[in-house]
């Protein structure tokens, strides 16, 4: 079924066409337009064959170069348009390449950031353990070498004794009897501290205080016995220190074990750290980068839909300015039904008073200042058509 055309809404669509060919003067623009309804029309006659004057056939030879020269316009910058559009689409899939590789760098720093998170965390676990049992083992370094030295207190204590009062009295070396009296004194609370027989702790001051050569014989044998009492407590201290002198080697080395177990941990809780805020500030790094690539991507993205929107709009361009070409060929053929030419004859007469007018004006233009889009458009006129310059010379 045949498609039916109205002249009414094939000039609308012509002198939309004209009006919006900005590399045609404005001026120009406005003559084409003003100027199209009068010039299609003819001199009293509807059909084909009725003859249009001199004016209107240069004017519409010029109006069509115009369409024509819109038309082409329009192509070409949709075919722009078009190879914008793809390059602006390949730009995009590139930039969307590089943020998803930096996101998937974000990601590994992520990864990285926990891991190197979780060891230090682990190395606090492992120096407050450390330190626990090294301060658990250097108490019990400190008691064990606390009792030690009690005993070595003690025994220097007793040589003391041993060495000083006690050879006195068993020498009989005193001078006076206040200087006989401390001693005694000092050798039998000594006797007493070790818990010297009951019989010999009696018998030992006056013994003690009786020179060799008064002594009698129960006075030599107690003072034979302090002396056998006093060399059996040097040999029970002597004894304990030398079974304690290994588990005090075993104790220390234990201990100094602990604190260098306990300073490796430090020193990894250390270098776990540094590691941790390395990775933190990495991460910082690759996660401000993967957002500026991330906006470049969705400007890219914003962009290609503005440029898409922008061809969509020259292919609806090429569309209508196709459209107007062959809208005015039908205008120009009047190839319209009967039934439709009488409203198209009204709407075309309008303007009948001013036409003389406005058809002057546009051939002025033309003759004075050619319309660029015509000149244009005679380099690829087709054959049989004539040209605005040749129509304006005539």
């Amino acid at each position: 079924m045949a498609v039916a055309f109205a002249p009414a809404v094939d000039l609308q669509g012509v002198t939309k066409v004209l009006l919006e060919f900005e590399e045609c003067p404005e001026v120009a623009r406005k003559m084409f337009a003003a100027g199209l309804s009068n010039a299609v029309a003819r001199d009293g006659a509807a059909d084909a064959g009725a003859a249009r004057h001199d004016f209107q056939v240069r004017f519409l030879v010029a109006t069509q170069n115009a369409v024509r020269d819109a038309h082409r316009s329009a192509v070409e910058k949709e075919a722009a348009a078009l190879e914008c559009a793809k390059t602006a689409e390949v730009e995009l899939a590139a930039q969307q390449t590089v943020s998803k590789e930096a996101t998937k760098v974000e990601q590994e720093a992520v990864v990285d950031t926990q891991s190197k998170a979780s060891i230090l965390q682990e190395t606090k676990q492992q120096v407050a353990k450390s330190e626990r049992e090294y301060k658990k083992v250097e108490e019990g370094k400190a008691r064990f070498c606390k009792e030690r030295d009690q005993v070595k207190q003690e025994y220097e204590q007793h040589s003391a004794i041993a060495d000083g009062p006690l050879r006195m009295l068993s020498e009989g070396g005193w001078e006076d009897d206040e200087v006989k009296d401390s001693v005694i004194e000092a050798v039998v609370t000594h006797l007493q501290s070790f818990k010297a027989d009951d019989v010999l702790l009696a018998a030992a001051p006056s013994a003690l205080g009786t020179k060799p050569a008064s002594r009698h014989p129960f006075d030599t044998i107690t003072v034979e016995c302090i002396l056998s009492a006093f060399e059996a407590q040097g040999k029970k201290f002597t004894a304990r220190l030398a079974e304690g002198e290994a588990e005090e080697r075993l104790t220390l080395a234990h201990a100094l074990g602990m604190w260098a177990v306990a300073d490796v941990a430090r020193d990894a809780q250390q270098t776990a750290t540094g590691s941790s805020d390395a990775a933190a500030a990495n991460l910082e790094i690759k996660a401000g980068n993967a957002q500026v690539e991330a906006k470049k991507a969705a400007d890219k993205e914003n962009a290609v839909v503005a440029i898409r929107s922008q061809h969509a709009l020259a292919v609806e361009r090429v569309q209508a300015t196709q459209e107007a070409v062959v809208a005015l060929e039908r205008m120009i053929a009047n190839e319209y039904k009967s039934a439709e030419t009488e409203p198209a004859k009204d709407v075309m007469m309008e303007a009948e008073p001013v036409k003389d007018v406005i058809m002057e004006e546009a051939i002025s233009i033309q003759a004075s200042e050619p319309v660029a889009v015509a000149t244009k458009m005679e380099e690829d006129q087709p054959a049989g058509m004539a040209s605005p310059s040749l129509i304006a010379g005539a």
